[in-house]
């Protein structure tokens, strides 16, 4: 009888450990105001080069901005932000000229701004997507993850 006490008591708090248990989920918001960086573009992998030449995105959440650098050139922009669903506009950039994996990058870039409908989370990745269609993957830089 003792024994069943025992072991009901024990099953009791394990199950009361696990229910509070306190699990990170990713949102939106914790993607927001940080320094993102894509893995892959338009069903494109992209390889970590030098961080300097690394494309970079950044949602400023005070002024409903964007901006970031594509490879090539410096961009900025506006977002609306409803739940998931997110809209791009004004997207202008600096007009350096761009050759080779530059070019590429750029284009890939502001393809998935311009094709982007909806934000959602994989768990420590952004996806922006087209629909259904994934248009973009990033994660936060790992200076800023810290």
């Amino acid at each position: 009888m003792k024994q069943t006490f025992f072991l009901c008591g024990c099953v009791a708090t394990l199950c009361l450990c696990l229910s509070c248990r306190t699990q990170q989920r990713s949102t939106v918001a914790s993607f927001l105001d940080k320094t993102l960086l894509p893995v892959e573009l338009n069903g494109t992998s992209v390889a970590a080069t030098d961080t300097d030449d690394m494309p970079t995105l950044i949602f400023h959440t005070k002024e409903m901005r964007i901006s970031g650098y594509s490879g090539c050139n410096n961009f900025f922009g506006n977002y609306e932000l409803n739940g998931n669903l997110v809209t791009f506009s004004k997207i202008g950039a600096t007009k350096r000229a761009c050759i080779g994996a530059g070019d590429t990058l750029e284009r890939e870039m502001f393809e998935a701004l311009h094709h982007t409908t909806t934000l959602k989370i994989d768990g420590d990745t952004l996806q922006l997507l087209n629909k259904e269609q994934i248009v973009g993957k990033f994660i936060v830089a790992p200076a800023e993850t810290k």
